[in-house]
């Protein structure tokens, strides 16, 4: 969870304040818009999830079911990070002229029909996210690595690169 919010600011100041700005491209912004709007696409689904399970179910379902008093409300509060992602990621497109994604209309059932199986799929769905967030990070620092090899040749055409 801290990870994908270090991320998510991560591509907000990197997108926002693209490292060579005057060498990109409209494709370049495309594909940077198609990137978020993914992003974006992960976190409607998320948040969506928690919006519906807490819908279903309330605190002391929790507690029936064995869970620590404070589930819920820790529940809760990550069903607000994930609105907090969409809320930044939206802005972030906004502030772009891009067209942020919108949220789906989401059919979960049989995916919560117990809290247990609630939090099971929540595990899922954070995995999953986790390892695309991951993937899109080690694009973007690597892509950020040869943009500044690109300028510090830029600035010593004598010197070869690595």
């Amino acid at each position: 969870m801290i990870l994908a919010s270090v991320f998510l600011i991560f591509v907000a100041l990197s997108a926002s304040q693209p490292v060579a700005p005057q060498f990109e491209t409209t494709q370049q912004q495309t594909n940077d818009d198609a990137t978020l709007n993914y992003a974006l696409y992960l976190e409607h689904l998320e948040a969506a999830y928690y919006t519906a399970a807490l819908n279903r179910f309330n605190a002391s379902a929790f507690i029936d079911e064995g869970f620590p008093a404070g589930t819920f409300e820790y529940i809760s509060l990550i069903r607000a990070h994930e609105e907090n992602h969409v809320n930044l990621l939206t802005s972030v497109l906004n502030s772009r002229g891009a067209i942020p994604v919108q949220p789906c209309t989401y059919n979960f059932d049989g995916y919560f029909d117990t809290i247990q199986s609630f939090l099971t799929f929540a595990r899922d769905l954070e995995e999953t996210e986790f390892r695309h967030t991951m993937e899109l990070l080690t694009q973007s620092l690597m892509l950020v690595y040869f943009k500044l090899q690109q300028q510090s040749q830029q600035s010593k055409p004598d010197t070869p690169l690595p």
